[in-house]
């Protein structure tokens, strides 16, 4: 993470693949030109990589229920009970009424947000065909309503939490446990509170895009696990052909798109690469190179959920390197 807040501030992220917001809140929140001991951070890495469109509490609506409470645990209660000539009833009514209170807090909370925890995960996969080795980096988020508690992770993925560098952290008894995979007990996600993690993975993987050849025409089936929303494939030559929604294991015959197309639409974005409005466009690249293809996926197999469940939105990119024989007759 030094490593590449160093790059940003030399400008060499422009060709840095993957991931340019969550880079731009390292650069951010972690540097000593951006806030002091004695000044508060301006932001959080939620600024530059939101897990929910709206994550605050509903403070008009709550503050409407605390002002029935007054009026109705006082004034009402009062006039009431002195009608009633019960005033001695005033001992349970007052707690009667604040149980009630704070089981529709409870309720409106609950409705407003729901159980159901939300993980976002952007993440890039080198996949090298000749070797069978991927490599993943991405960016993982999680904020839900309700602690999710453990998080697990296999053995072979790298996690840095990025978690505030004001050194005032308590650690809530986070511990990690190697014994299987990874798995990260103690309260590493709070309630309403947005985590995020940096994650980096190598492993060897027999998912892969087949493809064979015929007349000069690519035939491939998709065998990344996962369906393929975009595809876009060079051959040996550079010439580029591609495909959209492909389902998982579904064999689809690639369209020759004429001259080399760029893709600049594709990756000029703030998952793949920097989008510094002084970086000149013709700094990109803007091909793919031969013998390569870019599928965006439905979904990473690449990538695990730490909580194993929740609404996933998931932003997931392959780049893939084809053999020689893959790449073309």
């Amino acid at each position: 993470m030094l490593e590449a807040i160093e790059n940003l501030r030399s400008n060499e992220q422009v060709r840095m693949p993957a991931l340019s917001s969550v880079m731009a809140g390292a650069r951010n929140l972690h540097t000593e030109d951006k806030y002091s001991y004695y000044q508060e951070s301006s932001g959080s890495f939620d600024d530059y990589f939101p897990i929910v469109e709206d994550s605050g509490v509903p403070v008009r609506l709550m503050i409407v229920i605390l002002i029935g409470f007054v009026v109705l645990a006082g004034p009402v209660n009062l006039v009431l009970l002195h009608k009633l000539k019960r005033r001695t009833w005033f001992l349970w009514t007052l707690p009667a009424i604040s149980i009630l209170t704070s089981a529709v807090v409870f309720a409106t909370a609950l409705l407003n947000e729901g159980f159901t925890p939300t993980v976002r995960r952007d993440v890039i996969t080198i996949l090298d065909h000749q070797s069978q080795q991927a490599t993943t980096v991405g960016a993982l988020g999680i904020y839900a309503p309700v602690a999710p508690g453990n998080l697990e992770f296999s053995a072979h993925t790298e996690v840095t939490p990025l978690l505030s560098s004001r050194g005032q952290d308590s650690g809530s008894n986070r511990g990690i446990n190697w014994t299987k995979g990874q798995l990260f007990t103690g309260k590493w996600i709070a309630s309403r509170v947005p985590a995020h993690f940096a994650v980096r993975k190598s492993e060897s993987r027999k998912e892969r895009l087949s493809v064979t050849w015929k007349s000069g025409t690519p035939t491939v089936v998709n065998s990344l696990g996962t369906d393929i929303t975009y595809l876009c494939l060079a051959d040996a030559q550079g010439n580029i052909f591609e495909a959209t929604h492909l389902r998982a294991g579904q064999r689809a015959e690639l369209q020759r798109v004429a001259g080399k197309q760029t893709v600049i639409n594709y990756l000029n974005t703030n998952f793949l690469l920097s989008t510094d409005k002084d970086t000149p466009e013709s700094e990109y690249p803007k091909n793919l190179s031969a013998g390569t293809y870019l599928a965006r996926l439905d979904d990473s197999p690449f990538m695990e959920n730490p909580i194993g469940r929740g609404q996933l939105k998931t932003h997931a990119v392959v780049l893939g390197v084809l053999t020689k024989s893959e790449a073309g007759p």
